[in-house]
């Protein structure tokens, strides 16, 4: 009896004192706002599951307490490497299998995502100001994750009077079917497009700007990929992308991306930003 009771003592202690660092170094509070995606979210979430917003808010409020920093801080970046290594014996990276290790991730990379900053026009990128003046301009976001810079861009061309047209492409991952929600919601014209990364290629139109911003580092044949979407993009169109070197991680197949920049160099692409912004000449 006496060996039972110092058990239970001892149980109790451990559970205090992983509660008390549970508070002290991993969880924090819920986000004193929403920022629009995120807002979005709680809406379309709230749809997709039939439960009320007030709900939907309090399921993402409490997942954003989860960690300290939210989905937008360094705790949870280390939750999501951490759960692609748990995960590693049964989704992998080879070509064959990286699409279904992005299906299974697919909710914790939505959540980091929805925490992405919407940039601010036209100061977010002036080097594509010729773009602005374009009446009908067509805007191609290949890997478009939950295309913040494309669509915030799209609603700002909208507002000085042009008609955009999106053109999002990414993996048959869940962030689609809330970019088909949402872009119906802003009234934004737009076509959406699954692409597997070791399937065929989405036929692509020409196109006055075309984005890939965290892209190439993905695949395992990004030339492939960038030469199609330099033969899509229209003379004095413009790509917006990073092709600077990037760290070795689970999902980042391609680190290294000097066969692409040597490709755009030699093509006498005009680069505006170093390893980021390219006109077409």
């Amino acid at each position: 009896m006496v060996r039972r009771n110092q058990w239970q003592a001892l149980s109790k202690v451990s559970k205090y004192i992983r509660k008390l660092i549970e508070h002290r170094f991993i969880r924090g509070t819920a986000p004193k706002a929403l920022n629009e995606w995120q807002q979005a979210f709680c809406e379309w979430n709230a749809q997709r599951l039939g439960i009320q917003m007030d709900e939907s808010i309090a399921r993402f409020e409490a997942s954003c307490a989860a960690l300290r920093g939210g989905h937008g801080g360094r705790h949870f970046k280390l939750f999501a490497e951490l759960q692609h290594d748990v995960l590693r014996p049964f989704y992998g990276n080879t070509e064959s299998e990286i699409l279904a290790a992005y299906q299974a991730h697919a909710p914790v990379h939505f959540l980091r995502m929805l925490d992405y900053p919407v940039p601010r026009w036209p100061e977010h990128l002036p080097e594509i100001a010729p773009l602005f003046n374009a009446s009908s301009p067509a805007i191609v976001d290949f890997g478009c994750g939950l295309a913040q810079t494309s669509i915030s861009l799209a609603r700002f061309l909208r507002d000085r009077g042009n008609s955009p047209h999106l053109f999002l492409a990414d993996i048959p991952v869940p962030q689609l079917e809330f970019l088909r929600w949402f872009s119906r919601r802003l009234k934004l014209p737009a076509t959406i497009a699954e692409c597997p990364p070791s399937g065929p290629m989405v036929q692509l139109s020409p196109c006055d700007l075309l984005l890939a911003t965290e892209l190439f580092e993905h695949l395992y044949d990004p030339l492939r990929y960038l030469t199609v979407f330099c033969d899509a993009i229209k003379p004095g169109g413009f790509l917006l992308t990073n092709i600077a070197d990037h760290t070795a991680e689970f999902l980042h197949v391609t680190p290294t991306l000097a066969p692409l920049r040597q490709y755009l160099r030699q093509r006498d692409w005009r680069e505006l930003r170093p390893n980021r912004v390219f006109q077409k000449v």
